[in-house]
């Protein structure tokens, strides 16, 4: 009795052509993937189509936005950064008044609200030693008592 021992060396003839089918169909789909109708190449180009258009509808209310508001080209200059730039150097300007004023200078970046709080306590400041009373001024004349106004009621 013999005994025959095979070696397997290589692929068979069968495996070749099912791994080329194999292939085959992956490349068909994903050549569909990429090409197709909703395909990826498709879909960027939608993509871009949308965003130019949402580009150019901002654009449009920008420009509304700023019509209504009063803003020209030559507030505006060339760019949004030269108005915001311009914005903020007239937040500086007065920030630095107020300080001349003897109030306490806010940063720039500081909020509308703490700006008027600043122009407020000067006023306030600028009257505190203030004594009129209504009856102290005449009638129809005006004063300003530690910021309030007080009409006068005195008649000459």
């Amino acid at each position: 009795m013999k005994i025959e021992i095979r070696s397997k060396k290589g692929i068979t003839m069968v495996a070749l052509v099912v791994t080329i089918i194999i292939l085959i169909i992956l490349a068909g789909v994903s050549i569909n993937i990429t090409l197709g109708d909703n395909g990826l190449i498709t879909i960027a180009k939608k993509a871009k189509e949308n965003m130019e258009l949402a580009q150019i509808e901002e654009q449009s209310k920008l420009n509304e936005l700023y019509t209504q508001i009063g803003i020209n080209d030559s507030l505006l200059g060339n760019t949004n950064f030269d108005f915001i730039e311009r914005i903020n150097e007239f937040k500086k300007k007065i920030a630095e008044y107020i300080e001349q004023a003897g109030g306490i200078k806010p940063e720039y970046t500081a909020s509308v609200e703490t700006f008027g709080e600043r122009i407020l306590g000067i006023v306030k400041e600028v009257t505190k030693d203030a004594t009129a009373l209504p009856e102290d001024i005449t009638i129809g004349k005006t004063a300003y008592v530690n910021g309030e106004k007080i009409t006068g009621t005195r008649q000459t």
